[in-house]
């Protein structure tokens, strides 16, 4: 027969401060073959806990414990991590370096855990009212029906890890977020995005990866997003994204790009009724595969890459613009293949002969994946264009290497076409270069009237 026990004992102020521990009172109570432990005012380098479990006093292989509960007013994870650290400093080690568990496996399981936290920090995030299901079988840690108030928002699912591995498996949705706190919080990007944020998390990770570059490479798996009634930056005003390398350095354009953007500055191309998002994770690289916006006067399809470890990006954003914000692009809009082949009175012949340096032929089937505008009439007679982000995203002015308006083999043969028919331009005696086809005219006339009167003044003479 196995024993039965009776009794209890309590541990009142114990102070560990090599590990940065302290408790206030420790009660454990022994009723026949059953032990509960309760740890009042835990403390790890100020964070607090109050736990208390159950467990059989049974000959077994496993230590199972039952009915713990986990509650804290507040828990700051980058102070944790400093008890860790200690802990983890007088921790026998195998030969191999790796702890006896992680060979053999954990002898522990938790059944009917229950977690309940009022505050929790991490970095500059901050969540509250934080509550899951805790357990740990066959050495996996699950935080099962995790919910959480965050970002202004609400966020919920499950998260699990195994403890030989330290692989973590994240699964969790958010709703009513607010992007803007959730994007400076996370990875301090300020006045980036705003709108009301819904997500979708897959994802796998070593959490026990020695420095971050490792942990971000060991990131795998998908991210979907949704933001309503939205809003960009600096990225979704349109005088940013024609200042692209190939505009800024163009002969054609230097005189005439400060009042287009002039003009530009007080058009709001930022705002969107809808922003969705497929992101993939793998390698450290973030595939953006893709994210989309519509808008009243901008619809956007971007699909690329970023290097997180790096912070670069390589990307392109492909866009339809509202008809009437396109023809405030004067020059610009002129090498547009739908608008050269209007003959625009004005039209500067040696520009219109390279309109092919400024253009991306595409099919329509790629044509067709940027978002359509609501109204029909704003679809019909938009205008398509492409810019490239390659660079350093901590120097966004040089991320926009190049801006391209968008056509059909259709469009641009039609192009081709009218091009081929525009006159040379031409160079008058006096050095000045003509370069539409109306100061040719008048120049050709004007060469005409003055021969004509030549050769009356010869004939008479």
């Amino acid at each position: 027969n196995l024993p039965r026990f009776k009794g209890d004992f309590y541990i009142k102020d114990l102070n560990i401060k090599d590990l940065l521990i302290s408790v206030k009172n420790i009660k454990i109570d022994f009723i026949d073959r059953q032990l509960n432990i309760l740890a009042d005012n835990l403390l790890l380098n100020g964070s607090d806990l109050n736990i208390g479990f159950n467990t059989k006093l049974v000959p077994s292989d496993i230590f199972t414990i039952e009915n713990l509960n986990i509650n804290s007013k507040n828990i700051d994870i980058d102070k944790i991590l400093k008890v860790v650290e200690n802990i983890d400093k007088i921790t026998p080690k195998s030969s191999s370096g790796k702890s006896n568990s992680s060979q053999t496996g954990i002898p522990v399981e938790i059944r009917n855990g229950l977690v309940n936290i009022e505050k929790l920090k991490t970095g500059n995030i901050n969540l509250s009212d934080i509550s899951s299901k805790l357990s740990l079988l066959k050495n996996v840690l699950y935080l099962n029906e995790t919910k959480a108030n965050a970002f202004g928002g609400n966020i919920s699912g499950d998260i699990s890890m195994n403890m030989l591995t330290s692989i973590l498996h994240i699964k969790v949705n958010g709703a009513d977020i607010d992007s803007s706190k959730a994007a400076l919080d996370t990875a301090n990007l300020k006045d980036t995005i705003f709108g009301t944020l819904s997500f979708d998390t897959d994802l796998l990770m070593n959490a026990a990866a020695p420095n971050f570059e490792k942990q971000i490479k060991s990131i795998d798996g998908t991210v979907n997003f949704t933001i309503k009634n939205g809003q960009l930056g600096p990225f979704g005003k349109l005088e940013n994204m024609i200042l692209a390398e190939n505009i800024r350095e163009s002969e054609f354009f230097k005189t005439a790009i400060g009042g287009i953007i002039s003009n530009l500055t007080t058009i709001d191309t930022t705002h969107f009724e809808t922003m969705d998002g497929h992101l993939i994770f793998k390698d450290g690289i973030l595939k953006i595969s893709p994210i989309t916006s519509s808008g009243n006067v901008l619809n956007l399809y971007l699909a690329g890459d970023m290097d997180i470890i790096k912070n670069t990006l390589d990307m392109k954003v492909r866009a339809k613009l509202g008809s009437e914000i396109s023809n405030m692009l004067g020059p610009i809009a002129a090498l547009n293949p739908i608008n050269l082949v209007k003959a625009t009175p004005g039209l500067n012949i040696a520009m219109a002969k390279t309109f092919t340096i400024f253009c991306e032929e595409v099919s329509a089937d790629e044509m067709a994946i940027i978002p359509k505008f609501k109204d029909d009439n704003a679809e019909m007679f938009s205008t398509k264009f492409q810019i490239v982000l390659r660079g350093d995203v901590a120097k966004p002015l040089t991320l926009v290497k190049s801006f391209k308006w968008l056509a059909t083999s259709t469009q641009m043969e039609s192009a081709k076409s009218f091009v081929s028919t525009l006159p040379d331009p031409e160079v008058t005696s006096d050095g000045r270069v003509l370069q539409t086809p109306e100061e040719i005219e008048a120049y050709d006339k004007k060469l005409s009237t003055k021969i004509k009167k030549l050769f009356k003044k010869n004939k008479k003479g």
